[in-house]
């Protein structure tokens, strides 16, 4: 089913693969908010109601201002009123939305993603986690492949989800609680493939993460402290003993693992210098960035 309505679109047979497996098992990410602009508009929504679909939305404040130009309204507002927003899909990074696409999102049953390592990077803004919680949404927290330092450190990531919100002073406080949340239980329903529940409880999937408590606790914390605030206010990789997946050991803290992961590391420096090698003239954005400058600022 999948293949032949992909069949229809260029872009969407491109993340399809060509794959027929459940719908209740596949994700689909679209780079961009265009894919929804497509002329078959009756194909593609019979799509997204099969699969679960995210998109790269609202991270810039000119994909905003090409929607106004455009439909005289925000995306958000026209998805909407297409018939494309609900509870299949879901908008990563949503830094520039107003407070009634917040509500739009919160009465369909969308779900949010912050990025907020990869925000900072590309400059694009902060995501309101404070009023995203208040209304209800499903929110959960992307790595984006774009982390600092670029080491994927999704408890690192967790803490810059947590303090970089969008309000100030004491009262634009979000609870620990909520980002911990966003991490395991919460992002856990935004996902359609069914990889975790995002909890422990009997008859729930054995996913879980042992961290060791010392290394959060160093060098002082006070008795009284949650060990949990400990966590996002000082958990990085390192503080990692053991991950398993569905009852498996998946990695632990030994000398196997570390081999391993030396072992990939040797691997993707390799299969990279060799593609460099292939193409080593100097690199140069100028031109697709002053293309996307203008299709931002110049298209009608």
């Amino acid at each position: 089913m999948l293949c032949r309505i992909a069949g229809h679109f260029p872009q969407i047979g491109e993340y399809t693969s060509g794959q027929e497996v459940g719908a209740d098992k596949v994700r689909r990410t679209v780079m961009g908010a265009f894919l929804v602009v497509a002329a078959d508009i009756t194909v593609l929504l019979a799509l997204v109601r099969l699969v679960s679909l995210l998109i790269h939305h609202a991270a810039a404040v000119r994909t905003e201002q090409y929607a106004k130009r455009t439909w005289g309204k925000s995306f958000i507002k026209h998805y909407k009123e297409i018939g494309f927003l609900g509870p299949w899909v879901s908008f990563a990074h949503a830094v520039w939305l107003d407070e009634e696409d917040l509500q739009l999102i919160a009465e369909s049953g969308a779900h949010l993603i912050t990025n907020p390592s990869s925000n900072l990077r590309l400059r694009s803004g902060i995501f309101n986690m404070q009023r995203a919680n208040e209304l209800g949404i499903d929110c959960g927290i992307g790595l984006d492949g774009c982390a600092f330092d670029d080491d994927q450190d999704y408890l690192r990531e967790i803490r810059v989800a947590w303090l970089n919100n969008l309000h100030n002073g004491v009262d634009g406080e979000v609870d620990y609680k909520d980002a911990l949340k966003m991490a395991t239980s919460r992002g856990a329903k935004i996902s359609a493939c069914g990889l975790s529940s995002g909890i422990l409880e009997p008859g729930a999937t054995a996913d879980f993460t042992m961290i060791s408590v010392d290394s959060i606790e160093k060098p002082y914390a006070d008795p009284g402290i949650d060990p949990l605030a400990l966590l996002v206010q000082r958990g990085t990789r390192q503080s990692v003993i053991m991950t398993c997946v569905n009852g498996k050991i998946a990695w632990q803290q030994n000398d196997e693992s570390r081999k391993k992961e030396k072992d990939a590391e040797i691997q993707i420096c390799t299969a990279i210098k060799e593609l460099r090698a292939k193409d080593d003239g100097k690199r140069d954005n100028s031109i697709i960035l002053q293309h996307v400058h203008d299709f931002y600022t110049k298209r009608k």
